[in-house]
C-alpha cells in the first residue's frame, strides 16, 4: 500500500501527518518527495547510508557544425534552444533532457552535457526505511529527482509519501 499525504498549499501538515504515520507503522519506507524544501530527516534519527546523484543533460551546440538550419528550435516546445542569425542560445534551465534537437539537427552538430540537479539520500534502521531528494538552489525542476524516489519504492510493500505542496509537475 502506498500512502501519499498532500494538499493544495503548504502549512497543512503533511510533514507531521506523514512522521506520525510512519512512526507507528512497523514496517515501512518513508519518502519525502518535497525536494525543494525536504525536512522529514530533521525529525528523524536515521543516518545517511547512501547518497546518490540525480544528473540531467542539457544541449550544447558546436558552432562548426552547425548550419543554422533552425530545426532545433522548431522541434523544442520548450524554447530551451533557440536558433539566431549567427548562433543558437541554449537555456539549460528550460531543457526538459527529451534528447529531441539532437535527434532532428542534420548536421550532428548537437552533443549533451551532464550537470547535477540534486541528490538523493537512502537510509534505514531495522524494517524501516527513509528516503528523501535534495534539489540543488537555484534549479527550476526537481520532478527528475522524484520520479527517482519513485522507482526506489516500487517493490516496496508500504510506503509513507510526505508530497510537495500546490499542484505543480511536482506534486502531480
Amino acid at each position: 500500500m502506498k500512502i501519499a499525504v498532500l494538499s493544495g498549499k503548504g502549512g497543512t501538515g503533511k510533514t507531521t501527518v506523514s512522521l506520525g504515520l510512519f512512526s507507528v507503522l512497523d514496517q515501512a519506507t518513508l519518502i519525502d518527495a518535497d525536494v525543494e524544501e525536504p525536512n522529514d530527516h530533521l525529525f528523524l534519527d536515521f543516518h545517511v547510508d547512501k547518497v546518490s546523484s540525480i544528473i540531467k543533460e542539457y544541449p550544447k551546440v558546436d558552432m562548426d557544425k552547425c548550419t543554422l538550419c533552425g530545426k532545433c528550435g522548431d522541434f523544442c516546445n520548450f524554447n530551451a534552444i533557440l536558433p539566431t542569425k549567427k548562433t543558437v542560445l541554449v537555456y539549460d534551465d528550460l531543457c526538459h533532457d527529451c534528447g529531441g534537437c539532437k535527434l532532428v539537427c542534420p548536421s550532428g552538430a548537437i552533443t549533451y552535457i551532464p550537470k547535477e540537479i540534486g541528490k538523493i539520500y537512502q537510509s534505514s534502521v531495522g524494517s524501516k526505511t527513509f528516503n528523501y531528494g535534495d534539489l540543488n538552489v537555484g534549479e527550476i525542476s526537481g520532478v527528475r529527482i522524484i520520479n527517482q524516489l519513485k522507482k526506489q519504492i516500487e517493490s516496496k510493500e508500504l510506503v509513507v509519501i510526505d508530497s510537495p505542496p500546490g499542484t505543480s509537475c511536482a506534486t502531480v
